[in-house]
């Protein structure tokens, strides 16, 4: 008996609660008496501005050197032609030790031209 009853009873109350849901939310209630009565406190009184065309420009006058980062010699251990070669460094024109030094190799194959 107790295989049959439980579960039909949790069916039931999942039904009924299904049932109350579907009705709260596509149903709203009829009655006009219970609707608050809302304004808000503070009214915002909006400026606007009629629509031209124009031109948006923006100067930036800076002063300043252009300088060139100091040489470094990297060492390959493979045989091919440098594509690249990626420095860390820890604060303006201050480089890392040359461990930290990446660089990328590109074998090229015969017949083919250095880029």
């Amino acid at each position: 008996m107790k295989r049959f009853v439980w579960p039909a009873l949790k069916t039931l109350i999942a039904v009924v609660v299904a049932v109350a849901l579907v009705k709260i939310a596509f149903f709203p209630s009829q009655n006009d008496g219970t609707t608050a009565d809302i304004s808000p406190g503070y009214a915002a009184d909006v400026k606007t501005v009629p629509v031209t065309k124009g031109s948006i420009s923006n100067t930036v006058s800076v002063k300043g050197h252009i300088v060139q980062d100091a040489t470094v010699e990297v060492q390959a251990d493979l045989a091919g032609v440098v594509d690249s070669v990626a420095v860390e460094k820890d604060s303006p024109g201050q480089c890392r030790r040359p461990a930290a030094l990446h660089q990328a190799l590109r074998v090229p194959a015969p017949g083919d031209q250095d880029r």
